[in-house]
């Protein structure tokens, strides 16, 4: 058992040896649906120095924030309390005409 904060390359490296290869998963509006942060951290990101000093930002294809940070077919966030699960829940999927 390896111990590392790698868990997402190793577990990419265990599915390509079963020829499970990466897909794109981002919406027709080239948005994000799996988040590394809360909604509001997301929108709110601005790279410290700009995108090209910034590890998570230059590591994102197409770094986009603001109203176009999250698809609205998001599936995840990170780093989200129980209340704040439900709240996001609700808008994203109550809130729909």
């Amino acid at each position: 058992t390896v111990k590392t904060s790698a868990e997402d390359v190793y577990m990419a490296n265990c599915l390509r040896k079963f020829g499970i290869m990466p897909m794109e998963t981002r919406d027709e509006g080239n948005r994000e649906r799996f988040h590394h942060f809360s909604p509001g951290t997301a929108w709110n990101y601005n790279p410290p120095g700009g995108v090209s000093n910034d590890w998570w930002a230059s590591h994102m294809l197409n770094f986009q924030n603001g109203s176009q940070c999250c698809s609205p077919s998001s599936i995840s966030f990170h780093y989200l309390q129980p209340n704040h699960m439900k709240a996001v829940d609700a808008y994203l999927y109550l809130c729909r005409p």
